[in-house]
This record gives C-alpha cells, structure tokens and sequence, in this order.
C-alpha cells in the first residue's frame, strides 16, 4: 500500500469520526460558551490520539511495515499536514 493511499484511507476513517463528533459550542451563549469551548479543547487531546489510533490500524490492516525509521519517519511527515488538518477541523467544529 502507497503513501498516498495511506492518506485516503486515514482521511476517510478521521472524517467518520469529525461527523460523529457533536457540535456542543454553537448553542450556548456567554458562560456556556465558554465552558462548552474548554470542555472541547479538552476533547482534542483524546482525538488527536484516536488519529493515531486509526492510522496503526489502517497500516496492521493492509499488513504495511517499515524497512527501517527512516521510511517511518518519511511517512509521518507525509502525513503531518494532514493529520493537523484534521485536528484544527475538530477543534473549530468544521
């Protein structure tokens, strides 16, 4: 399995989890927005984790090893962009 499919797979398995993510911010106001938004951002950890979760199964899955970390390393950083951007879409509710 390519890199790049690696990517698709993972992007399809984050955005299943953004769509079942709840959007608790956008009807509160005031105080309840604001403690709503810091009950999120302490949710972002725990989904940032369920990324890398998801992206060691897709590569058990596809039985995907690592001639050595630099090939690991070449992946990760393939796949930086878009895992941050995954994580900034759960952090602003997109």
């Amino acid at each position: 399995m390519n890199k790049e499919n690696i990517k698709n797979e993972l992007i399809s398995e984050v955005q299943k989890q953004l769509n079942l993510s709840e959007n608790k911010i956008g009807g509160n106001s005031g105080l309840g927005k604001i403690q709503a938004m810091a009950e999120h951002m302490g949710k972002a950890d725990d989904f940032s984790k369920k990324i890398v979760d998801l992206l060691n199964e897709i590569l058990v899955k596809n039985n995907v090893e690592f001639i050595d970390e630099k090939e690991k390393d070449t992946l990760i950083a393939y796949l930086k962009p878009t895992i941050t951007e995954s994580i900034q879409k759960f952090i602003l509710n997109d």
